[in-house]
């Protein structure tokens, strides 16, 4: 009990040992500090002691004291990095681990504590600390499966290969599953994509479902997706990916390449689905993903639903002529004979915004007024069989095109069938058939 060596290496075992006592190390440390109080190293086991109570404030005051006992102890700085480590506070930890390594640049665990900091943030500097480690430190496949990681993360991608290769030779069936992985990674930014997706195969098939991350679905979608019969596979992977996303700006993401897929196979009714999902409560979504999300459900002959897209578009964007437009085409699609004149209260609001806003028309404007006119005026002729308002319609469509024979030829006929006092089936029967001829 007089010997403050023994006293340290005591408390020592005391902090180490997991059913070691901390009150017990303090007090036999305080025994040898009176018998020793020059002594750095007791000043470090006192800090490590607080630690384990835990006590962050009384044990940054030891080191602290051991540093003024003695400057050049390594252990005091790398111990006060470790205090600051737990409180995230990066700047002052990095400082007293390189001032650990000033002390002593042979002091592994400094290195060892660089490594791990810089790993994902500078691999290169990562790689410095780490070579630098594995040189001071007992050898370990745990180092091997770290040394390949940094060569990935350095891109050196062929060496990483080599030695995750080497690594499941020597580990067998212990190997971690996610070498294959990291293999995958490293063919496809060799841009081989062939032996990325047979590694990457393998990962999926020896790998654990929980350990599984967004990443790993959408690498392999993506690799599926270069090939166009593969397709399906692509997407069942971004689907796959969806409950494994934590944040929304991920799963919009997916959303949005599931819909580009599913418009790459011609699949409508499946790209408005994701977007849909993708423009739904999505901050980022503009207008145009808005448009295509009601031109997917068009094409897919969801017509109801189309209009319903592009009411919202109108009462979003109602100084832009896009949903007027989009809403008469989807009414006149669901009402295809014109008996219920569905689109025609869309074409007459089409017809006020273009006019009303266009001092001169553009050729998107002029298409959509000739398209317009020609509804409303077949709407006249065919449903109303009112030939005198079909040929007002049909000369507001010269206004804008006046080349237009079609226009001409119809007001003709038209003005020809009340000039014979035609009855106005008489008249759409005569219509009919001249159309059928041409």
């Amino acid at each position: 009990g007089k010997n403050a060596t023994v006293l340290g290496e005591i408390a020592e075992m005391h902090i180490v040992t997991e059913k070691g006592n901390a009150n017990t190390a303090l007090e036999l440390l305080e025994r040898a500090l009176k018998r020793d109080k020059r002594n750095a190293g007791l000043y470090v086991l006192q800090g490590n002691a607080y630690r384990k109570l835990p006590d962050a404030s009384s044990a940054f005051q030891s080191y602290k004291k051991a540093i003024e006992e003695n400057k050049g102890l390594a252990e005091a700085y790398y111990q006060l990095g470790d205090i600051f480590v737990g409180q995230k506070n990066e700047d002052v930890y990095v400082d007293y681990f390189n001032q650990a390594l000033a002390a002593d640049a042979n002091y592994a665990p400094a290195h060892y504590a660089l490594y791990r900091h810089y790993v994902n943030t500078n691999p290169t500097t990562a790689m410095t600390h780490f070579s630098k480690y594995s040189q001071l430190a007992d050898k370990s496949v745990q180092q091997e499966y770290s040394y390949t990681d940094l060569l990935y993360l350095t891109k050196d991608y062929q060496n990483a290969i080599n030695r995750a290769i080497q690594l499941l030779q020597v580990e067998g069936d212990k190997v971690q599953p996610r070498l294959y992985k990291l293999i995958a990674y490293s063919y496809q930014a060799q841009k081989d994509s062939v032996s990325a997706t047979s590694y990457m195969q393998e990962y999926f098939r020896k790998e654990a479902d929980s350990n599984f991350l967004v990443k790993d679905f959408e690498t392999m979608a993506g690799l599926y997706a270069r090939d166009t019969n593969t397709i399906d596979s692509a997407m069942v992977y971004y689907q796959r990916a969806l409950p494994v996303a934590v944040d929304s700006a991920t799963l919009y993401e997916i959303y949005d390449k599931l819909a580009d897929l599913a418009k790459a196979k011609g699949d409508y009714l499946a790209e408005a689905q994701w977007l849909g999902k993708y423009y739904t409560g999505n901050e980022r979504a503009t207008n145009v993903n808005l448009f295509n999300w009601g031109l997917a459900l068009y094409r897919s002959k969801e017509y109801k639903a189309a209009d319903s897209v592009f009411g919202l578009y109108v009462e979003k964007y109602p100084e832009q002529g896009f949903g007027f437009y989009w809403r008469a085409r989807s009414n006149a699609a669901l009402d295809d004979e014109m008996k219920e004149g569905l689109a025609i209260p869309h074409y007459n609001k089409l017809i006020e915004k273009l006019i009303a806003d266009s001092v001169t028309l553009s050729p998107t404007d002029k298409k959509w007024l000739i398209e317009a006119y020609g509804y409303l005026a077949a709407y006249e002729t065919n449903t109303q069989e009112d030939y005198t308002e079909a040929i007002t319609w049909f000369n507001r469509l010269l206004e804008v095109d006046p080349a237009n024979e079609n226009a001409k030829k119809y007001i003709a006929i038209l003005e020809e069938n009340i000039a014979k006092g035609k009855s106005g089936k008489e008249g759409k029967q005569e219509q009919e058939e001249t159309e059928g001829k041409n």
